[in-house]
């Protein structure tokens, strides 16, 4: 009897002994006031955003034979949807591959894809606004032309020998002036089904017929 009145007490002592001290509550960041400059431009982003297609996000996950590529939301067909309107077409299966030519653009040199190039990509193509399916992708190759453009110019930064810079200038001016005819092309394009009207002033002088 007195062992098991010595074993309770000391269960009793055991759960009866102070605890660790709880780490302090952590305390809640001051909320930020913005100032006048920063709401305007809020308002201007705003503003711009309205009436554009929004996107998903995407997912690039590797498998066995690569890479796969899907839109990082429940509902796939509906990213298919928005990228489809993006494009300016009625047809999932060109935007579907237009989006997977934009992901093989955004694949690295040593085979690896990340979605937040992909979605870079993306991004592009959606802020031209293309109206039909042939400016949706000449804004394609403009978004691989810059993308290469931005490659050759970080190549030239890490250029250690002459030969190295000639090079990367030469391709950098190259990719730069097709870059400005790709503008001139999608500016001609859009302005094809425009009427132009000129008006010329004709001025009769006296006696004149």
């Amino acid at each position: 009897m007195m062992k098991r009145a010595s074993q309770r007490n000391r269960k009793t002592e055991k759960t009866t002994t102070p605890s660790a001290k709880a780490a302090p509550a952590r305390q809640p960041e001051p909320a930020r006031h913005y100032t006048e400059a920063e709401r305007a431009a809020a308002l201007v982003l705003s503003e711009r955003r309205k009436g554009r297609q929004r996107l998903p996000r995407t997912k690039a996950e590797k498998t066995e034979t690569g890479y796969g590529l899907a839109w990082d939301a429940d509902d796939q067909l509906g990213g298919n949807i928005a990228f489809a309107n993006v494009t300016a077409s009625d047809d999932l299966v060109f935007a579907s591959g237009v989006m997977l030519q934009l992901a093989r653009i955004a694949s690295r040199q040593d085979g690896t894809l990340n979605s937040d190039d992909v979605d870079f990509c993306l991004s592009v193509v959606r802020a031209i606004e293309p109206r039909d399916p042939v400016e949706a992708l000449l804004a394609s190759q403009m978004a691989a032309i810059h993308n290469a453009t931005m490659h050759m110019a970080h190549y030239m930064s890490c250029s250690q020998t002459r030969p190295q810079l000639e090079t990367g200038c030469n391709m950098l001016n190259k990719l730069a002036r097709t870059f400005a005819l790709q503008t001139e092309a999608l500016k001609k394009h859009r302005s094809s089904g425009e009427q132009t009207i000129k008006v010329q002033h004709v001025t009769v002088n006296e006696g004149g017929q």
